[in-house]
């Protein structure tokens, strides 16, 4: 399946995670207990630091950290911005700026970098003893009661805690996965099974889906494919069939890089979020439709993700923003260290593997335009040579033409047919 092995892509990037958050700006300006990450990898002299770029340091370094005595370090010292940031523990130590602090006082109800952040934390893990484990679980355990204390409707998020607004399906999508991931008992089941409810609501409502963009409902379906039963998730069946509508949209835009951003305003500013629906597609794939899942379409892009991602260079998607820069977004790569560490968890057998390749190869021939162009050819030129047969027979009858012509007519049905589901 993979032309680079996931596990060489995965220490790559935790690799260009350890170098960032100890050796960039970001962390330089703090004291040497902490450290955080900014918006990208491999760019040292930038001194932006946040919460999406920490928690996918925190994400992937904590579970490389479990077989790495020096990322364990790492995972301290970035644990220890989170509790400053979030938690509002010792501010006074990280020597931030008053702009900075007064920053991190919005971001400290983003309901995605809550979200985040939690999930994160969830792999924190000690080699010896349990007190890193410890000191993870006491700073997810607040940041789950907040977010469950800021739901809204009692089922759903917007984008930040205190936002009077309705909910929206993008930070509830990632807000149930972080508190599915969670387990505590001071989660309250009954209220993740109404927030799976709600997202299922914008695939069973023709009104709804409407109004969900394809990214989002990638994004959707990947969270829910993946949901443990207390969340109660819709029947696999039924996913599987919103899998199939979504695929025969997306899969043709596989072939080229691209991702969704998202704006929302809270206030008098608009914050952004992008969504790298084609990772989240291929991934809801690998639980949901396996024969897709080992398609031509899914595996060039997977190998295309991966081997970028076990490059020096690393994996970026085109900037879709002004003002971006350069360098390689410190999200993206903890999402596909997620997704990489998602898939090659429980491999399929390798005879279905074969399987679903021969199918999916002729699917494709099938489906080419040559293939098109030539058996159009060969639906008239059948025609054409029973009418010359017919005409040049004495004894020929008008039914005779009938057998020819049913096959060049079925020809030409399945030569037109732009894809084989």
């Amino acid at each position: 399946m993979f032309s680079c092995e996931p596990k060489v892509a995965q220490k790559s990037i935790a690799e260009m995670f350890a170098r960032q958050v100890t050796y960039g700006e970001q962390s330089v300006g703090l004291l040497p207990q902490a450290a955080a990450c900014g918006q990208f990898l491999e760019r040292t002299e930038v001194s932006h630091r946040g919460l999406h770029g920490t928690a996918a340091a925190l994400r992937v370094l904590a579970q490389e950290g479990q077989s790495n005595v020096e990322f364990e370090k790492v995972v301290q010292e970035l644990l220890t911005f989170v509790e400053a940031t979030v938690l509002q523990k010792d501010c006074q130590t990280l020597c931030m700026s008053e702009q900075e602090e007064r920053r991190h006082v919005i971001h400290r109800g983003n309901v995605i970098k809550l979200s985040e952040v939690l999930y994160a934390l969830t792999f924190v893990r000690d080699n010896e003893s349990n007190v890193l484990e410890k000191r993870a679980h006491a700073i997810a355990h607040q940041i789950a009661i907040a977010l469950q204390e800021g739901m809204k409707e009692g089922r759903a998020w917007s984008y930040f805690l205190d936002d009077l607004k309705a909910p929206e399906l993008l930070p509830t999508a990632y807000a149930l996965r972080a508190m599915a991931t969670y387990s505590d008992s001071s989660i309250k089941t009954k209220r993740l099974a109404a927030c799976t409810k709600y997202v299922s609501d914008h695939f069973t409502s023709d009104k709804l889906l409407l109004q969900t963009d394809t990214a989002v409902q990638s994004l959707c379906l990947f969270v829910m494919a993946y949901l443990p039963r207390s969340c109660d998730p819709p029947r696999l069946a039924t996913q599987k069939a919103w899998f199939k509508r979504l695929w025969r949209q997306l899969e043709p835009l596989l072939a080229q890089d691209s991702e969704s951003s998202y704006d929302y305003p809270y206030d008098d500013r608009y914050y952004y979020i992008r969504v790298p629906w084609q990772l989240y597609l291929i991934g809801a794939a690998n639980k949901l439709a396996p024969s897709r899942f080992y398609s031509l379409a899914a595996r060039h892009k997977l190998n295309a993700v991966t081997i970028a991602a076990a490059s020096p260079e690393g994996f970026s998607y085109p900037s879709t923003y002004p003002g971006s820069g350069k360098g390689v977004p410190s999200r993206t790569a903890g999402i596909v260290y997620d997704l990489l560490d998602v898939l090659k968890k429980g491999p399929r057998p390798r005879a279905a593997y074969v399987m679903w390749r021969l199918r999916d190869g002729v699917r494709v021939i099938v489906g080419s335009r040559w293939f098109t162009y030539f058996a159009n050819l060969g639906a008239f030129a059948i025609a054409a040579i029973a009418i010359v047969r017919w005409a040049s027979s004495r004894d020929a009858s008008l039914s005779d033409l009938g057998p020819s012509f049913v096959i060049a007519a079925i020809t030409l049905v399945l030569a037109n047919r732009r894809k084989l589901n």
